[in-house]
Formats: structure tokens, sequence, C-alpha cells
């Protein structure tokens, strides 16, 4: 299917405005020189909140990312626009993040073994909580490439209370898995955000 001429000005201004706000206010920028390492930390897809498209997003370590100051590269493509943004790690704070911050601290976490009782990848699990808490009215449903790079969201807050329903549901293996990733925010305000959670 392919797109009209204003369809692609929309979009192209949607992306313009997104990322002028991305570096006005947020941990995550637009990069020009977009310099990645061959491997990939994670994956994971963005539905377009006008189509029935999906657009898929990959994690990896930038070149110039190091042990104390790690950054990870988040790109793809949307509505034919590449996407080149970066995520500090160390600045990102799940009390008060993003979901693009969120799939690159736990791409992050998941490669380092930010947990060690955890076998499987954070993010589906997150992300999938996160829907839930959207069905039981604890938060709005994330949509659009818009709100996963813009729209704050205390995961602290909705892990936690997801964690109680599934408690009160005897769903217990979603309730441990709920653990694990609290366990995963405890291990990296202890280890590694910058300054004070």
């Amino acid at each position: 299917m392919s797109m009209t001429l204003a369809e692609k000005k929309d979009s192209k201004s949607l992306l313009r405005r997104i990322q002028g706000e991305l570096s006005k206010y947020f941990v995550t920028a637009k990069s020009n020189t977009f310099e990645e390492t061959s491997e990939y930390l994670g994956t994971t897809s963005i539905a377009d909140d006008k189509s029935n498209i999906s657009y898929v997003l990959y994690a990896h370590y930038m070149n110039h990312s190091t042990k104390e100051n790690p950054i990870i590269g988040v790109r793809g493509h949307y509505r034919g626009e590449d996407i080149c943004l970066q995520v500090y790690i160390r600045l990102i704070n799940p009390k008060h993040a993003t979901m693009l911050e969120m799939f690159a601290l736990c791409s992050f976490a998941d490669d380092i073994g930010l947990c060690k009782d955890k076998n499987t990848s954070f993010f589906p699990e997150l992300r999938s909580y996160v829907r839930n808490a959207a069905a039981h009215g604890i938060n709005k449903k994330i949509t659009g490439y818009k709100e996963f790079c813009i729209k704050k969201i205390d995961w602290d807050s909705v892990i936690n209370q997801v964690k109680d329903i599934y408690l009160k549901e005897e769903a217990f293996e979603q309730y441990q898995e709920c653990l694990k990733l609290m366990d995963m925010f405890d291990h990296f305000y202890e280890k590694l955000r910058c300054g004070n959670s």
C-alpha cells in the first residue's frame, strides 16, 4: 500500500514534531550519525495508529557506549522514515519513563543479566503487563509511535499494581515474573542509575 504525497508530508511532519519534543525534554534524541554495533540486543514493534501496519524497532549498543555510560541505540523505520534514537541508560528513571526508554533498559538488562533468576526477555512481559494494567484501568493504553516515544509512565507503580491483581486472581506465574521485573528495577537503581531514584 503506497502513501499519497499528502500522507508522506503528514508523516514527515509528525516525525519532526516527535523528534523535536524528544530533543527538548527527554534522554532520547535523534542521531544524525547513527553508528551501531552489529549485535541486536532486542526487538519490538510499534503499531501505526492510522493503519494496520506494525513497524519493527531494534535495540543495540552504540559504538560510543561504554561500561560506565551504556548507550542503547534504537532504530527502525516508521512510515517510510528512518528512526534513529539514542537512550542513555543511566539517565532513565523507571518511575517516570517512556516505553522507548524501558525497551532500551530491558534490552540492556537482558544483555548484562541484571536479574540472575531470569531466563526470558524482560520487555515482552513488561509490555504485556502494561496492557493488562490498561485493561484494569490502572493506566491508559499506549498506541502509536508518538506515545511510545513520549508518554511517561510510573513503571514501578504499574507493575506493583498488576502484581497485586495477579496475586488476587491466583495467576502465580505472572505474579512471580512481576516480582522479577521489580527486582530488576531495584538492581538498576542500586548499580546503574545516576543520582537518586
